[in-house]
């Protein structure tokens, strides 16, 4: 029996030495497993924090051009090539493809910088799992894990940051541009700006001129100076020059460009109303005479005119052009005729007042261009014009003529050759929508009419008395034709000297301060003169 119980005992004993050892490993294993899961929580903890901080490292460095690969730059040789915007350029550079120049940073460039964060991140994460493969996997899965997680999260959190500043960002762009675009719009017809070229063969006309980078060692010609894509309120030209943006900011700054045909413009193009004064007449009706004594006047009696009125040159030949007409007005003598040319070159003239300011342009071709229709066709820029000045020389009249070889300036007045209303048919058979545009018909060599003139009555200043004489002599076939064609006709007289008030007719200046408010433009002169009273396609008076 005491051997039973010794046995018992011993087995009791054993069973508890083995369910404490038990005890013993699985307190321990526990609290391995603890210590290992702390450090694990600890090591993954650190990993990700470690991760986040890289992930908010990475766009400092990508930035910054510390990674060998480094975002995508959108150069302006892209931009020219069309590799940055999904679009195709519009506007003025439709047909020339987007300006050699930078794009706005955001979003262009900011979005590849986005890529080239993520690119790298995703880089560092592939390089930190890798780290896994290997016998070493126990111990380096929990903080290749951790870091990579916090790496997402830092770089995620960056990207929402950056994505949402380019929301706003592009919201205040486009915001900003539209008001920009609007105040542009508003100046442009406010002025009536406008841009007209005068070279040879071109005569091309817009609204949005070129400019050159005033970079001489760059020489990029930029097309669009819209707020855009390349620039809100300023653009960075291709060499790294700043260039400011709309007409109305880059005209007084920039060389502009004719889009047509590439040649310098007069500075200040397209920022203020052009005037033209095409002359149309048959050969020595007077044209060059009739324009060399209207800038003669504007120069010698401006002051007359409207003080402080001044016109300037805008060009070497108008420069030349002025400055003969001045000196022949001063020594009385006629301007030399007008060489012909197929496709002249116009006078550019920059008319300044106390009020306002406008460019002038005047448009001499010799009288062979309107012997025939086909050779006025290549005086293209009467297609685009609103409002013409035809010339009559009445000592063609034969009623007129008839005095003129009785009379002792027989042989020293040169007169008109051809037919006037082959002259004028020459232009105006060309001319589509003939509604919307005006024609001033002018009487010259008054001054020389009523010196020969005995019998016949002397010619009016007003324009229903105008019209009347030259229905009187003979050319109520002419006014008839011409009052078909145009429902605004105004008739005008001048003398060939110039000399008087120049508010007063038959001094030109009439004519010229037609064509200007013709054209949308602020009267020459305070009061509307009697030269400046028309008649319509009904013979009834109305203002012109």
């Amino acid at each position: 029996m005491p051997q039973v119980i010794g046995v018992i005992l011993a087995i009791v004993i054993g069973i508890w030495l083995a369910v404490m050892i038990v005890w013993s490993l699985f307190v321990l294993i526990a609290r391995i497993i603890a210590y290992v899961l702390g450090i694990a929580i600890i090591v993954a903890g650190l990993a990700l924090l470690a991760g986040i901080i890289t992930g908010l490292v990475i766009p400092y460095r990508v930035l910054r051009g510390a990674n060998e690969k480094g975002p995508a730059i959108a150069t302006p040789a892209k931009v020219r090539a069309g590799d940055v915007f999904r679009l195709s350029a519009t506007g003025a550079a439709k047909n020339f493809g987007w300006d050699y120049a930078w794009p706005n940073y955001v979003p262009f460039q900011f979005r590849h910088d986005q890529t080239a964060v993520l690119r790298q991140s995703r880089e560092v994460s592939v390089v930190a799992l890798g780290l896994c493969l290997g016998w070493w996997f126990p111990l380096a899965f929990i903080p290749a894990l951790g870091f990579t997680a916090g790496l997402w999260v830092g770089t995620l959190l960056w990207y929402v940051i950056t994505w949402a500043f380019r929301m706003l960002v592009v919201i205040a762009q486009s915001v900003t541009l539209r008001t920009l675009r609007a105040k542009e719009k508003r100046f442009m017809q406010q002025e009536g700006a406008t841009v007209r070229c005068v070279q040879p063969g071109c005569y091309g006309t817009t609204d949005t001129p070129s400019f050159l980078c005033p970079n001489s060692a760059c020489g990029a010609i930029h097309r669009d100076m819209t707020p855009g894509r390349l620039g809100i309120r300023t653009r960075v030209c291709g060499c790294g020059d700043e260039l400011p943006l709309t007409v109305a900011r880059a005209s007084p700054l920039l060389e502009a460009i004719c889009p047509f045909c590439n040649v310098s413009l007069p500075q200040g193009s397209g920022t203020r109303r052009v005037i033209q004064i095409p002359v149309l007449g048959p050969v020595a009706a007077g044209k060059t005479q009739f324009l060399a004594a209207s800038a003669a006047s504007l120069e010698d009696q401006g002051d007359d005119v409207a003080p402080g009125l001044t016109i300037t040159a805008l060009s070497r030949v108008a420069e030349q052009f002025l400055t003969n007409s001045v000196n022949e007005s001063r020594a009385r003598r006629a301007p030399t005729k007008t060489v012909h040319d197929n496709k002249p070159e116009g006078y550019p003239f920059l008319v300044q007042g106390p009020e306002n300011s406008f460019e002038m342009h005047l448009l001499d071709a010799a009288g062979e261009n309107f012997v025939t229709a086909e050779h006025a066709h290549s005086l293209t820029y009467l297609n685009d014009a609103t409002a013409y000045v035809f010339l009559v020389d009445p000592l063609a009249i034969p009623v007129v003529a008839d005095s003129l070889r009785r009379s002792r300036l027989n042989g020293q007045i040169p007169v008109a050759q051809g037919s006037t209303e082959d002259a004028y048919g020459s232009v105006v058979d060309q001319l589509a929508d003939l509604g919307r545009r005006r024609i001033a018909v002018v009487v010259t060599k008054v001054d020389v009419v009523a010196q020969i003139s005995e019998t016949e009555p002397k010619i009016p200043v007003d324009s229903a008395g105008i019209r009347a004489w030259l229905q009187e002599v003979g050319e109520d076939r002419l006014i008839a034709r011409i009052e078909s064609d145009f429902e605004d006709v105004t008739y005008f007289a001048v003398d060939s000297t110039s000399r008087g008030r120049p508010n007063m007719p038959p001094h030109p200046l009439g004519v010229v301060d037609w064509a200007i408010r013709a054209q949308g433009g602020q009267a020459l002169f305070g009061e509307q003169t009697t030269s400046a009273v028309g008649t319509s396609e009904e013979g009834e008076e109305a203002t012109a």
